[in-house]
């Protein structure tokens, strides 16, 4: 038996056994990322009911708990207990089957189950490996009660922001920024990662300038969809990244699902941020009604390279 552990910070290291790997597998590929990955493979007709009775009795023995409802899911959703089949778009038959266990510390790992037709004689493992630390950086199953607004006007939700260097790049500029947690309470940034250059790239930060004496984005993301992934910044953090201003070749400019009202940059230039309180705020960020942010002063970009 093979052990996947997670060779990272103590914060964020899972308990040695988490993905179990028979002794049988091969084309075994390991990835990480927001949380640690493995496939592979198991000579094992269907239902491969051995290779599952193996990986419960090792997860059990040290310490894990088989869970019931999906744990990458916002929503109260109950695991399927059984096999489902389907047709895949080249006409194939598919069986697959899911299973997740946690530790009483709060790590995670998900195992997915699957067979391939016609023969169905292989069986293919993928398993998703989270520490409690790196699952709160993610989407998951969390219990949202009603919150308590008057409470939460006690506590000093606050974010601020600046510019550091604007860099002439080819026919747009890098708007570099800093945001810091100046507040009392962590909070959470909608996050796509980081650039190549290890600044980060965040999903909830906009580019604007001012035009009839509204701001509105110069910049050439849209995004369209709920975050998967953020920053949790406790008091005092900071974060460094970027964000590009560009030039639209006309006003009111649809790309994506999104509408530009501003086509050329001609002006000062600002990055605002939206930040949220909890995990249930940035899960359902779509019904967040009040969301906060924070703008940084305006700053003229190099006029000779407009």
């Amino acid at each position: 038996m093979l052990q996947f552990p997670v060779q990272d910070q103590d914060s964020t290291r899972l308990p040695t056994v988490a993905a179990v790997l028979p002794e049988s597998a091969f084309d075994v590929t390991r990835s990480d990322g927001s949380c640690e990955f493995v496939e592979f493979s198991v000579p094992a007709p269907y239902p491969g009911a051995e290779v599952e009775s193996y990986v419960s009795a090792k997860l059990a023995a040290n310490g894990w708990s088989r869970l019931r409802l999906d744990a990458f899911n916002s929503e109260d959703v109950p695991i399927p207990s059984t096999w489902k089949a389907w047709t895949n778009v080249q006409g194939g038959e598919v069986r697959t089957r899911a299973e997740q266990w946690s530790t009483e510390g709060g790590d995670v790992v998900a195992y997915k189950f699957w067979y391939f037709g016609p023969g169905f004689e292989t069986l293919k493992v993928d398993a998703q490996a989270c520490s409690a630390s790196q699952l709160e950086h993610i989407y998951h199953h969390v219990h949202c009660p009603l919150q308590d607004a008057a409470n939460l006007r006690k506590k000093l939700f606050r974010v601020g922001t600046n510019i550091t260097k604007i860099e002439p790049v080819e026919n747009a500029f890098r708007v570099h920024y800093r945001i810091e947690n100046t507040g009392d309470e962590k909070v959470y940034i909608p996050s796509l990662g980081k650039w190549p250059d290890g600044s980060h790239h965040l999903q909830a930060i906009a580019v604007e300038q001012s035009e009839n004496a509204r701001w509105g984005s110069v910049g050439n993301e849209c995004i369209e969809y709920v975050p998967g992934y953020w920053e949790i910044l406790k008091p005092g953090d900071v974060i460094d990244g970027w964000i590009l201003a560009v030039s639209f070749p006309e006003p009111n400019h649809r790309f994506g699902m999104c509408i530009r009202r501003i086509a050329s940059l001609k002006g000062p230039v600002r990055v605002s941020v939206s930040y949220f309180r909890n995990i249930c705020e940035i899960q359902n960020i779509l019904e967040v009604k009040h969301r906060l942010h924070a703008s940084s002063a305006a700053v003229d970009l190099p006029t000779s390279q407009r």
